[in-house]
């Protein structure tokens, strides 16, 4: 007996038409927007960014994500009175874009990652990456880290209870390409 209803129950679920309104195009109904129960509950939303890109221009696209991040925790919450909590961790071709000597050719990007700086965003650059790319840790702009491996860095920030997000799209590939070329520093082997 018990078989046979869980059976029945089953081919239910399997035949019986959806509780909402449905059409040809849209047998399911439509999605609903759905904020979190109990964010505003919460501490304050800890994430850091990965930073692996084949061309600096990369940098730009991965600082929309940081800008909407911020934008809906001071709508939806949790809303404090702290700086927001956010790393940037740079470890690959796009470093550049951070080097002093690179300025004019990557200003806006600077000047955004500047802004996004002045509500708490933390920029840190991996040294590994900065050497081999011909940079030392003068060399960036005030705003910059440099520590000792960027994936040491992301390790270790997430050990802190930061959540891993990927910076727009994390596009791992050879550290000195045609895209970052014209930008090495000058302590690089050219």
């Amino acid at each position: 007996m018990l078989v046979r209803s869980i059976f029945i129950l089953v081919i239910s679920l399997f035949t019986a038409s959806p509780c909402v309104a449905e059409t040809i195009d849209a047998p399911y109904g439509s999605s609903k927007f759905k904020s979190f129960d109990g964010i505003k509950n919460l501490e304050q939303l800890k994430a850091v960014f990965d930073f692996n890109f084949d061309n600096p221009e990369g940098v730009e696209r991965a600082l929309i994500p940081i800008s909407y991040f911020i934008k809906t925790v001071q709508e939806y919450g949790p809303v404090s009175f702290e700086p927001y909590d956010l790393i940037a961790v740079s470890h690959g071709s796009e470093v550049v874009a951070f080097a002093k000597q690179n300025y004019q050719q990557f200003k806006d990007i600077v000047d955004s990652a500047s802004r996004l700086v002045e509500l708490g965003v933390r920029f840190e650059v991996c040294s590994v990456a900065a050497e081999a790319l011909g940079f030392g840790v003068d060399d960036f702009h005030g705003f910059v880290d440099v520590v000792p491996l960027g994936t040491y860095a992301l390790a270790y920030h997430q050990q802190q209870g930061y959540a891993l997000l990927p910076g727009a799209a994390t596009v791992p590939s050879d550290l000195i390409n045609p895209n970052n070329r014209p930008f090495l520093g000058k302590k690089h082997d050219k």
